[in-house]
């Protein structure tokens, strides 16, 4: 039994799995960010099983209680020999947190002359938590993932405080003629 795919779909309404050899699968769990194995926080995914050798099965929003998909999915399914576990994430947080730092430390700068090594290592922290993800290196995702929580949060004092952005129309250069979203350029 192996998990062969998990993954966010496109347009982020579901989670697509598929496990192969499956027939005999009766377990499958769902942990998120830093819930993984505390199995009372363990979504019971086990009524979606079919019995069939190939399963493939669309999680929604709704089945998990989520509003939108964020932060790291651990999936696990189990047979009686043996345990599958593969791991998916969306990170468009914690891109926009440190896109918004480097707008931020950079804005009225003609030249990228700032040597700002807070988001140089939160770019690196990320791209580290995709490898990790990608790798399915539990471990290593949980640690990334907190050190990217900390820095893309009011936790982290020195880096300044984060909250996501709703209205782009109000950071654009700080100047208020320019409007992005169908405004004017005056």
């Amino acid at each position: 039994m192996q998990i062969t795919q998990f993954e966010i779909s496109a347009d982020k309404t579901q989670m697509d799995i598929t496990i192969t050899d499956a027939a005999a699968v009766s377990v499958l769990r769902l942990w998120k960010d830093f819930d993984y194995q505390d199995f009372s926080l363990a979504k019971d995914l086990s009524a979606k099983l079919t019995g069939s050798a190939t399963e493939s099965i669309a999680i929604t929003l709704d089945d998990i209680g989520e509003v939108v998909f964020d932060g790291v999915y651990y999936l696990q399914a189990e047979d009686t020999d043996e345990v599958s576990i593969d791991v998916t994430a969306e990170l468009t947080r914690y891109k926009e947190c440190i896109l918004d730092k480097i707008i931020t430390a950079n804005l009225g700068n003609k030249c990228l002359t700032e040597n700002n090594t807070d988001i140089l290592n939160a770019h690196s922290t990320l791209f580290s938590l995709a490898y990790a993800i990608e790798l399915n290196f539990v471990n290593e995702t949980i640690k990334l993932l907190s050190m990217l929580q900390i820095y893309c949060s009011d936790e982290c004092k020195s880096c300044g405080g984060y909250n996501n952005i709703d209205d782009y129309s109000i950071r654009v250069f700080n100047d208020p003629d320019i409007v992005i979203g169908g405004g004017d350029i005056v």
